[in-house]
């Protein structure tokens, strides 16, 4: 089912072959912008991603604020990417979100063991193809430490 069918504003300009459910998600939060993201998990190929939905401007400044961070190396037309993905967006937002952005991620494999084990990359982010999403659902995976040792 494509989200055109439920967007008053018209179609999008290309196919879209996603969850339209996820994409109106992923829009709202790109246009709230907040700093609070919403806990989701995300299967995608047989792993589970799992932490705060974030948005693409979000998602572009933190890659920038690392870029900086990395000065030894020249990255400003990396950053003038990020720049002017960040700038499209807040000019003509699309009606149709490309891609998911999970903040402070954790990865989880098909028997539920966190990968690599242990470990939590917080203020780490993630970016996919909303397309490329099997399925997702409201609120974040935690494990007891004691079971993933």
């Amino acid at each position: 089912m494509s989200p055109e069918a439920h967007d008053p504003a018209g179609p999008s300009q290309t196919a879209f072959e996603g969850d339209p459910l996820l994409a109106s998600l992923v829009r709202d939060v790109n246009t709230r912008d907040t700093e609070e993201g919403l806990s989701i998990t995300l299967t995608v190929g047989g792993v589970l991603v799992s932490g705060k939905l974030g948005s693409r401007t979000a998602y572009n400044r933190a890659c920038m604020w690392h870029l900086d961070q990395g000065a030894e190396r020249d990255s400003a037309g990396v950053r003038a990417a990020f720049r002017a993905d960040v700038d499209a967006d807040e000019a003509a937002p699309s009606a149709w979100p490309e891609y998911v952005h999970v903040q402070d991620v954790r990865f989880f494999d098909a028997t539920g063991a966190s990968v690599p084990r242990g470990r939590h990359w917080p203020s780490v982010w993630w970016r996919g193809r909303i397309e490329a999403v099997d399925g997702w659902t409201l609120g974040e995976l935690r494990i007891d430490a004691r079971e993933d040792q």
